[in-house]
């Protein structure tokens, strides 16, 4: 199910990729982890607003988050998630068949 889903999610973002190539960035997690400064001054420039330092430093935000994602913001970038399918193998090869 879960698989359906993603493989869904795909077809629709490259959907509006076709519909909308000028209005789509796409940049990875991978990218944003190993060269965060340079992908965010990326998305900065598309977005047509000024790249800042601070930028990088989110994570020192004291403002209440009221979104899921609550226990990632108040931590720095970092590569803990990059690869993290290996551990798991007995889940992956299902994603793996379904992607072939």
């Amino acid at each position: 199910t879960i698989a359906t889903y993603i493989k869904n999610e795909l077809r629709l973002i490259e959907h509006w990729k076709e519909l909308f190539p000028e209005r789509i960035l796409h940049i990875t997690y991978e990218d944003l982890v190993k060269k965060p400064e340079q992908t965010l001054t990326e998305v900065c420039d598309f977005l047509n607003i000024a790249y800042d330092k601070k930028m990088l430093a989110f994570h020192k935000n004291d403002q209440a988050v009221l979104t899921s994602s609550v226990g990632q913001v108040h931590k720095p970038i970092n590569q803990s998630s990059v690869n993290l399918s290996a551990n798991y193998p007995e889940f992956s090869k299902v994603f793996q068949k379904f992607y072939k």
